[in-house]
C-alpha cells in the first residue's frame, strides 16, 4: 500500500467540481485526471498537481496526504552533515520532507524559473 495517496477525489468533492470540469480548466487529459483522483498514477507530475492546485484554489498539501506502514520506521539513519545555505531544507533528499516544506521549496523553485 503507498505511504503517499493522493486526495483529489476528497478535494473535488470539497469543491464541489467534477473531473470534466477539472479537466477543462487544466487542460489534462480525463484518463490523467481519473488516475490521479483514484489514487492510481505512480508518477507525479509536478506540473500536474500545480495546475489542478490552480484550478481547485487549493495548496500541494490539500492534495497529498502522508500516511505511515505501521511496520515502516519514520526515521532514517542520520545524514552526514552538509553546509546549507539558509532557508534551504536540511534534508537529504525531496522525499523526507513534510508537506509544508516541500511547498515552500517549490515557491522557492518557481521563483526562479
Amino acid at each position: 500500500m503507498p505511504r503517499i495517496r493522493i486526495t483529489l477525489e476528497a478535494a473535488l468533492r470539497h469543491v464541489d467540481m467534477s473531473g470534466r470540469e477539472l479537466e477543462r480548466r487544466t487542460g489534462v487529459h480525463r484518463d490523467t485526471i481519473g488516475k490521479y483522483r483514484h489514487n492510481e498514477v505512480r508518477l507525479i507530475s509536478l506540473d500536474i498537481l500545480e495546475r489542478i492546485c490552480d484550478a481547485l484554489g487549493c495548496g500541494l498539501s490539500d492534495l497529498l496526504s502522508d500516511t505511515p506502514e505501521p511496520d515502516m520506521p519514520r526515521s532514517h539513519a542520520p545524514a552526514e552533515t552538509v553546509q546549507r545555505s539558509p532557508g534551504t531544507p536540511s534534508h537529504t533528499s525531496i522525499h523526507e520532507m513534510t508537506t509544508a516544506e516541500f511547498e515552500r521549496w517549490l515557491d522557492s523553485r518557481r521563483r526562479h524559473v
